[in-house]
């Protein structure tokens, strides 16, 4: 089991992955290439196919690999290196368990696997951004509910280009 013992950390856990993810997927979104495509299109048949088996262990590893593919494709050395000398998507799994069981509404939802990879096929930063986000609180949300009752999607903002212009020419600099 996880190392994180109270609400709060696993609460910090999700959302520090949620916001390193989101970027790396916009990063991505810049770098991917067709062969990347495909990779990500094979872990969600994978995924399904495991799901379809009740097979919890695969279902986690082919998720796992997935968000493992963003981070990697991102090509930003500094976020691959938090993720991998954290385990931070190990560590989120292993939090889950064999309780966390592949959810088909999810998967349907506008931000489910096959529509963060068509956004990233796309060539969308944005909306790659926003879809990884939307699916990492939602899973936090399934996720942490069952040990607080009132898990929330954090209210922390990936702020994007098109918001940092709009702060730029009103004058409030951070």
């Amino acid at each position: 089991m996880s190392s994180f013992t109270t609400i709060k950390e696993l609460d910090d856990l999700w959302d520090t992955r949620c916001c390193l993810e989101a970027v790396a997927a916009r990063l991505a979104a810049n770098f991917i290439t067709d062969s990347d495509i495909r990779r990500l299109r094979v872990l969600c048949r994978r995924r399904e196919r495991a799901a379809e088996l009740n097979d919890v262990r695969g279902v986690n590893q082919a998720d796992i690999a997935f968000h493992r593919h963003i981070v990697t494709m991102s090509r930003n050395l500094v976020i691959q290196h938090v993720f991998g000398s954290t385990r931070l998507l190990e560590r989120v799994f292993e939090m889950r368990g064999d309780n966390f069981l592949y959810d088909v509404d999810l998967e349907r939802s506008a931000f489910g696997h096959h529509q963060i990879v068509e956004a990233l096929n796309r060539r969308d930063p944005e909306l790659s951004e926003r879809l990884v986000t939307q699916h990492i609180q939602a899973a936090k949300v399934r996720a942490l509910e069952p040990l607080d009752g009132k898990a929330q999607p954090s209210r922390a903002k990936v702020r994007t280009k098109k918001k940092r212009k709009t702060e730029g020419n009103s004058g409030s600099e951070q």
